[in-house]
């Protein structure tokens, strides 16, 4: 299925997400009456009692009924991406999540419940349906919806813990075996973090650790994947496509350093200071693959990150936020007319060449 292309990426992720979840939950009701209906003769009409039950009009009434609960669950997790949401520990979580599935399931049930009646019976029998809806058993539909949502918003954390999309490619196998692939790495590091640490303390730069990394999930407009968190940094990562499609490597970290700055009143008077962070990126080749056996991860390796990392422990040198290699500078300069400065060279272990380092002082976010 196409979506509208001129859909915002963010729009775009929301609605795949609602069509998902249409189709999760059409899936797990059709199944519930499998599992409960096929092939048993004295189950209970909740329409009629005084006829079989009609499995296929059963089919028919629950897939309405998971495609109305789909697209509420849908807009309901719009609310759970607010920030009072993105701070809770993952049990808590599901645990309020499942319980307003679980609220939004039952008025969907008695809703459905009733539309079939009524289309049944042609009429508004208020009465009659309050009636027959005492003689159908929630018990068992309630426990499996309950199991239904508790492993869904399970599911649903532990692929953010993975990073999305990563789960599945665990559960496959796909990097059991190393595997050569070219992207695009950004190093991103908080600026004069150590003079941030003794001010603050562990406890409190912890804290607008939290904060800024919550802010982090801006770059997900961008197609960005997070690889690690390793103390005050972050290292992001893109295919090629994704990163250099409408400057997406380069729109991140401006958009993200401008919400910091549309923030700043929160940060002041929190923690009395404006964070920054300075980024280093780079592209090349890499060789991805799955280590551990106790902790498992998709990991990188190559000198592509190593390079990212030491251009971008050249940005205070230069006095500048951004600053990126002399390779990826040309295959963005193959896509547009944008603005470099070479500030530098760099001449990495190992190399014979120096690499040339160049920054983007300000882009137009808007094209």
């Amino acid at each position: 299925m196409k979506l509208p292309v001129n859909l915002s990426l963010k729009s775009r992720i929301r609605l795949i997400n609602i069509l998902l979840s249409i189709v999760v939950w059409v899936a797990a009701l059709n199944l519930l009456v499998f599992l409960r209906f096929t092939g048993n003769p004295t189950s209970v009409n909740p329409v009629n009692t005084a006829v079989p039950i009609d499995i296929s009009a059963l089919y028919l009434n629950v897939t309405r009924g998971g495609i109305i609960l789909g697209i509420v669950l849908g807009l309901l997790e719009l609310i759970f991406e607010r920030r009072m949401f993105k701070i809770m520990s993952y049990g808590r979580i599901i645990l309020v999540k499942s319980v307003f599935y679980i609220f939004i399931f039952v008025l969907t049930a008695f809703l459905t419940n009733f539309i079939s009646f009524t289309i049944y019976h042609g009429s508004i029998d208020f009465d009659q349906w309050t009636k027959n809806s005492a003689l159908v058993s929630w018990q068992v539909p309630l426990v499996y919806i309950s199991l239904v949502c508790i492993l869904i918003n399970s599911f649903k954390e532990i692929n953010l813990k993975f990073g999305p999309g990563n789960l599945f490619k665990l559960l496959l196998g796909r990097f059991h075996k190393p595997k050569r692939d070219r992207r695009i790495f950004m190093f991103l590091d908080l600026r004069s973090s150590t003079s941030i640490a003794e001010k603050l303390g562990h406890i409190k730069i912890s804290r607008l650790l939290q904060d800024c990394f919550t802010d982090l999930s801006v770059v997900r407009n961008y197609k960005a994947e997070i690889y690690q968190y390793v103390g005050d940094e972050v290292i992001l990562s893109w295919s090629i496509s994704h990163g250099l499609e409408n400057l997406n490597c380069i729109k991140a970290y401006f958009n993200f350093q401008n919400l910091l700055e549309s923030r700043s009143d929160f940060y002041k008077k929190k923690y009395g200071l404006v964070p920054f962070f300075k980024a280093g990126l780079n592209v090349g080749d890499v060789t991805i693959a799955e280590v551990g056996q106790i902790k498992r991860e998709i990991a990188f390796h190559g000198d592509t990150l190593n390079t990212a990392s030491r251009i971008e422990g050249m940005c205070n040198e230069y006095e500048k936020g951004l600053l990126l290699s002399q390779t990826l500078k040309k295959l963005i300069e193959e896509r547009t007319e944008l603005k470099f400065h070479m500030v530098g060279e760099v001449l990495l272990r190992g190399k014979s060449k120096p690499l040339k380092i160049y920054s983007i002082d300000e882009i137009d976010l808007n094209v």
